[in-house]
């Protein structure tokens, strides 16, 4: 499970979440250096790459599972 914002999900970091905590999707895209339409492509998930730059932007207040990661990249087809 991740801790963010001191509550359990079974999931890697929302992107509703890390939008909350930067206070909208288009100053969580400015923090990362992204377009607004960039990461309103994301869908409910941050990537990986990003969670790791969201976890560091954020002081670990946001945390990444990579268990979470690492399950959701061996179940992908390819």
């Amino acid at each position: 499970m991740t801790l963010v914002s001191n509550m359990l999900y079974k999931d890697g970091v929302l992107t509703k979440t890390a939008a909350a905590h930067f206070g909208s999707k288009p100053r969580l895209a400015k923090a990362l250096g992204l377009t607004k339409s960039a990461v309103y492509l994301w869908g409910d998930v941050v990537p990986e790459g990003r969670a790791y730059q969201i976890e560091s932007l954020t002081r670990r207040k946001l945390r990444v599972d990579p268990q979470f990661y690492a399950h959701r990249s061996s179940s992908q087809p390819g």
